[in-house]
């Protein structure tokens, strides 16, 4: 009962530090929204600067160009992060693990 007590506050702690090993979020949580599209910017972009065709094309292929780099960024550090992710929780469920040990022991 002592444990399940324990291993409780240091989950509970332990998530509210910010830190999440899930893509689920509690129910109550606010959804983060999701990033604009390209689309969505470069209508918005179009509408509040009042852009003619020549410039939508240009915005655009900046638009393109900024994509194509968050894409290679994405690639090259998501797998580092998860990685990363994976590591830091074997870390934490060990520390669990030494936790209930020792408090069955008493």
């Amino acid at each position: 009962m002592l444990t399940k007590k324990i291993i409780s506050v240091v989950l509970c702690a332990f998530l509210f530090s910010g830190f999440s090993f899930s893509q689920q979020r509690p129910e109550k949580a606010p959804q983060p929204s999701p990033p604009p599209t390209k689309e969505m910017k470069l209508e918005h972009l179009s509408k509040k600067l009042q852009l003619n065709d020549q410039q939508v094309e240009k915005v655009e292929n900046i638009l393109n160009n900024s994509g194509e780099k968050i894409e290679k960024i994405r690639e090259k550090y998501g797998k580092i992060h998860k990685e990363m992710m994976e590591k830091i929780k074997l870390v934490m469920d060990n520390e669990n693990q030494e936790i209930e040990k020792n408090l069955d022991e008493h």
